[in-house]
């Protein structure tokens, strides 16, 4: 699912068991609320995330865990930004899983 150009918050449970697999946030996105995307409903399959922001925005508690019935794979983001993802209070917990968007 790709979001407006112009969105700036995912609020809590948004997107909460959704069968979502391929989320594309845009440059604007500032902040993600708890569980936003939580417990995904797809049995056995891979979620790719990509954060086209280069400031990494605000990710509340649980708002990227997918739940037991998916994976998240990896996690796509601006090259000059990869290091600053990785080292974030927030998103650090998903540094072996964040790479620059080819």
């Amino acid at each position: 699912m790709t979001f407006p150009s112009t969105l700036r918050i995912i609020q809590a449970s948004a997107f909460a068991r959704t069968k979502l697999t391929s989320i594309d946030l845009p440059a604007s996105i500032e902040t993600i609320e708890s569980d936003a995307f939580a417990n995904l409903n797809i049995s056995g399959g891979n979620v790719e995330v990509t954060c086209r922001a280069l400031t990494p925005p605000s990710l509340s508690y649980g708002a990227l865990d997918v739940g037991s019935n998916a994976t998240l794979t990896n996690i796509y983001v601006p090259s000059a930004s990869v290091t600053d993802y990785q080292q974030d209070t927030n998103w650090s917990q998903y540094a072996s899983i964040i790479s620059a968007i080819v």
